[in-house]
């Protein structure tokens, strides 16, 4: 393996892949979107229809949790596109469920579809909810002319503006629940009605003012991430929208979601009576041997980090990666008055990657959720949702590139004796 594959940190001239935060347009000669980093879509162009009129008001995951349906928000500071690459990928979250999302949407090229993986991370453990994927499709901005129907063979929403030959399709993935897919047809209004009580849905074949919705039974998330894969399509006619709508399981995807992460430690303590006093260690490492040949061989690697609310790295901070080591260590500094001194290394060695990721001179309350207000606690349970993205280059996929999402809640135990101090660790 060392003489023959190209390790991921072998090469020196590793720099930060361009990358252009809040420009959020991916086009590839067949669709144009518009996109934000939770992964909502608010304008979609199918050109060989037709170059300027949107065919996409709305494309979003919703989130149904303690008997109300909620919508995600974006951080805009989050977003990236890759041209190059027609990728385009984010972060945002539920205020209401405490969920966060971190969003990958690419395109092939000339294809008339989109492919998108959304990992859902909550930030307690043992949550309840449940997950649906929202259509407003509005053909040619006219909704009173759209017509909707139902694909049972392959579980496809398709739309259409009256006889015209444009056809908006979708459907959906859910790793985890795929099995009890339920889905809607009808005016927005009522299917955003239906989807706010995740009950039986109803399909009406040639509705008039028709959107649509997908979603799964209720689920308990817990340290494991919540993926869901999605597909919006467009077509000339029915039956290549159908022939699109195959979702390829991740094998078959540029983005992958590694799901073997075991923690390793993580430590953190917080003084809230002075300011960037807090710190946390957290190390962890990630079987990636069912991605060694297309992992090994990233480039231009950009490297980003969210733990909760706190931003640790993101894309810009790529440039001050150094390489050290016998060329398979990463090393990563950062100094930032606003979020203290950020240190990551990482190894790869035997198909494991390892890596350890240090915060000083910090306020970490938005990562912990954990304030000089919150409740006193000893020995209680905390739960720090985790994600690390890994974007690059790679000569061997004609399709541009790879990105792995690599999400875990971190549990841990904390006390909080008083409104001065906190601090909590990993028990494996």
């Amino acid at each position: 393996m060392k003489n023959n594959i190209v390790s991921l940190f072998a090469l020196a001239g590793i720099t930060a892949h361009a990358a252009f935060a809040a420009w959020n347009v991916l086009e590839n000669g067949a669709l144009r979107i518009e996109i934000s980093g939770d992964g909502v879509i608010g304008s979609l162009v199918y050109k060989p229809y037709h170059t300027v009129l949107k065919h996409v008001n709305d494309y979003s995951v919703r989130v149904r949790y303690a008997n109300e349906l909620q919508e995600t928000v974006e951080y805009t500071s989050s977003e990236n596109n890759y041209p190059a690459m027609r990728l385009f990928t984010g972060y945002g979250r539920d205020y209401r469920s405490n969920m966060y999302v971190y969003s990958a949407t690419y395109m092939d090229p000339s294809s008339s579809y989109l492919d998108q993986t959304l990992v859902c991370i909550p930030r307690f453990a043992n949550v309840q909810a449940s997950f649906g994927q929202f259509i407003n499709p509005e053909v040619l901005q006219t909704a009173t002319n759209d017509i909707g129907e139902f694909s049972f063979g392959n579980k496809l929403l398709l739309f259409r503006e009256g006889n015209e030959n444009c056809w908006i399709g979708t459907v959906s993935r859910s790793v985890l629940n795929q099995e009890t897919f339920k889905y809607v047809i009808g005016p927005p209004t009522y299917v955003l009605d239906t989807l706010g009580t995740m009950v039986s849905g109803i399909v009406s074949n040639d509705l008039l003012d028709a959107g649509g919705a997908a979603w799964w039974d209720v689920v308990t998330l817990g340290q494991s991430p919540y993926v869901i894969y999605n597909r919006l399509l467009a077509a000339p006619n029915k039956s290549t929208a159908e022939s699109l709508a195959n979702i390829p399981d991740e094998t078959g995807r540029r983005v992958k979601v590694p799901t073997q992460i075991t923690p390793l430690k993580l430590k953190f303590s917080q003084v809230f009576t002075k300011p960037n006093k807090d710190f946390l260690v957290l190390k962890a490492q990630v079987n990636l041997a069912p991605y060694a040949t297309i992992f090994t061989t990233l480039n231009d690697l950009d490297i980003s980090i969210y733990l909760g609310d706190f931003f640790s790295l993101q894309t810009s901070d790529a440039g001050s990666a150094v390489i050290g080591g016998k060329g398979r260590k990463l090393a990563n500094k950062k100094a930032d008055p606003a979020t203290g001194v950020h240190v990551l290394t990482m190894k790869y060695k035997k198909y494991v990657l390892r890596f350890t990721l240090k915060i000083a001179k910090s306020n970490l309350s938005s990562a912990t959720g954990l304030y000089a207000t919150s409740p006193e606690a000893r020995n209680a349970d905390l739960q720090i949702p985790f994600c690390m993205v890994l974007t690059g280059t790679n000569p061997n996929d004609t399709k541009g590139g790879m990105c792995f999402i690599i999400a875990r809640g971190f549990a841990v135990k904390y006390s909080k004796p008083s409104q001065k101090k906190a601090w909590g660790a990993y028990l494996p």
